[in-house]
């Protein structure tokens, strides 16, 4: 998901999957890279290299994991190369 988006923020405080400090930390503008257990899951915050068209590699791009057992939630404001790579080679292997 894009934290960019007003919806995508609604969603999460609405979907009562995070507690308040959860979601401030998840929503934060700044992070490092961490994984915290959380009271209903685990956050991990990882950064990756920025490959985006007419960008600087060096400007990392941060994304968020949110992980419980049947369920993960990535949020991101800038799009990453590599998950999108990812997500083509789950795709490519379930189809």
């Amino acid at each position: 998901m894009d934290y960019s988006q007003t919806d995508v923020v609604n969603w999460l405080k609405h979907c009562e999957l995070l507690t308040d400090y959860e979601l401030d930390s998840f929503t934060a503008d700044e992070t490092r890279p961490r994984i915290t257990q959380s009271a209903n899951g685990h956050m991990l915050f990882l950064r990756g290299v920025n490959l985006n068209p007419a960008q600087s590699p060096e400007d990392m791009v941060s994304v968020r994991l949110f992980i419980i057992e049947i369920l993960v939630i990535t949020y991101r404001k800038r799009r990453l190369v590599s998950i999108d790579d990812v997500l083509n080679s789950l795709i490519d292997n379930i189809g």
